[in-house]
This record gives structure tokens, sequence and C-alpha cells, in this order.
């Protein structure tokens, strides 16, 4: 199996972000909006978190695709990086700190019960399966009400597989 390295996916999500980045705010974005973004940029890239973005990433993109409904842990809003990848939905309050500037941001979304179900055709691509079985298990656990279910990238000790 190819190994998908943090550095091959840090860049790809950097240009990628950068193009949203000039969509969002036009060439030049103001100056809390792009120091913002690289700092948040350098501590995913200090902690290695690209893979939890990325897979975070292709979630919601198929979400999307498939209409149902998601949102995300409080804290994850307050992320110009997640906000500008379409992760989170609220533009964020930049005064306020970011979720990179917690020791380990726990990155956790929570969608319809339904979609559960269906969850297995995006498990089952090349892309998303290689990433997630390089590094990751999903934890995966409907509510009382069963009207929605939560998504937790449980990231596993490398030593350890």
């Amino acid at each position: 199996m190819d190994m998908i390295q943090h550095e091959d996916l840090y860049w790809c999500l950097f240009r990628l972000l950068m193009d949203r980045q000039s969509e969002e705010y036009g060439d030049v974005p103001p100056n809390d909006v792009s120091s913002r973004l690289a700092a948040e940029l350098s501590k995913m890239d200090q902690t290695r978190r690209s893979y939890e973005v990325s897979i975070l990433f292709e979630l919601v993109i198929w979400l999307r695709e498939n209409y149902y409904h998601w949102y995300c842990r409080p804290e994850m809003n307050n992320s110009i990086l997640l906000y500008l990848l379409g992760i989170v939905k609220t533009k964020p309050k930049l005064q306020k700190p970011s979720i990179w500037a917690i020791a380990a941001p726990i990155f956790e979304v929570t969608v319809q019960a339904e979609a559960f179900d269906k969850l297995e055709e995006l498990f089952e691509t090349h892309w998303f399966t290689l990433v997630c079985n390089q590094h990751y298990e999903i934890d995966r656990r409907c509510s009382n009400t069963a009207t929605y279910g939560h998504i937790k990238l449980v990231k596993e000790a490398l030593e350890q597989r």
C-alpha cells in the first residue's frame, strides 16, 4: 500500500487554502486573515495534523454532495483554516483564540444518523481508506435519540501498528 506523506498532504492543503483565501478575501487579504491562516498552517504542520484536516475535508465534501447536515465541535468554528476548507460554516472571529491554540485539538463532526448507514461508501474510497488505515480509527456512534451521530478521529500510535 502506498504511503501518503504528511508533507504531501500539507502542500496540497496549502495550495488549496491559498486559492480559497483569494476567492474569499481577494488577492490582498486583510492582514489579520493572512497572519491567522499562516499561524494555523504552521501549527498544523508542526503538529502533523494534515491527515485529520484532509479526512475532515473529504468527509464534508461527501456529506455536502449527499445532502446531509453536519456540525462541528464549537471550538472548531474559530479556525480560518477549517472555514476556508468548508469544514465549518461560520466565519471565525479572529480576535478569539483558534482551535490550533489548544495543545491537542479534537476534531469531531456530528452528522445525521441516516448518513451513518451510507458512510461505508466514503470509507470504501481508495484515498480515504488509505489515510485512515495508516493512522486513524474512525470512532462512530449514534446518540440516544438516533437523530445524529458523531464521527471522531482517533489517532493511533504509529509504533503500535
